[in-house]
């Protein structure tokens, strides 16, 4: 049975840390590391206004799903966020971007890896995602992973732009090593 929220404050992988989000004390270095508009280009709802509005995009919503965000630091510095959302007994792993600073670097599959890591622990049952359709790299090494293409879906909310995201969803089952 999942052990939901995770005990867990702080999780390591060499000099990859992930703490739980603290809006009082991150809000400011992670929107310093993500205020590119680049980092956006999939998101929901665009680029958030500033620190503020950052802020309360990764606050729990009352509609959502539960959620443990985490500010994503390496060698001490914030690069970036992710999240872990409870799905009954699995967990997905969702809402993550990072500075594009650190793009290109292989960080981005060590954080997930880090990731899925503290589901399995909390004895999930596994683990899902979801990328943009249209982002091939991002469905390359998700596939990358082991992850396996389970369907497609349409965001409820517009985009920014006006479009609606479609996701492809996939999922890691338990027995597969990453």
């Amino acid at each position: 049975m999942l052990r939901w929220p995770f005990a867990e404050q702080v999780l390591r992988a060499g000099d990859l840390t992930a703490h739980v989000w603290d809006p009082e004390h991150d809000a400011e270095p992670l929107w310093e590391a993500l205020s590119s508009p680049e980092v956006w280009g999939s998101a929901p709802k665009g680029m958030p206004d500033g620190p503020e509005d950052l802020a309360a995009r990764l606050a729990q919503r009352e509609d959502g799903p539960e959620r443990i965000a985490w500010t994503a630091c390496l060698d001490g510095r914030v690069i970036g966020t992710s999240s872990h959302f409870r799905r009954g007994e699995c967990v997905e792993l969702g809402a993550t971007y990072l500075s594009p600073s650190v793009w290109g670097t292989g960080l981005h599959l060590r954080l997930v890896r880090l990731m899925i890591h503290e589901a399995r622990a909390n004895d999930c049952s596994g683990v899902i995602t979801r990328a943009d359709d249209a982002d091939e790299r991002a469905n390359k090494a998700i596939q990358k992973l082991g992850f396996v293409f389970v369907h497609k879906s349409a965001e409820q909310a517009l985009r920014a732009d006006g479009t609606r995201r479609i996701n492809r969803v996939y999922r890691l089952d338990n027995e597969e090593v990453i």
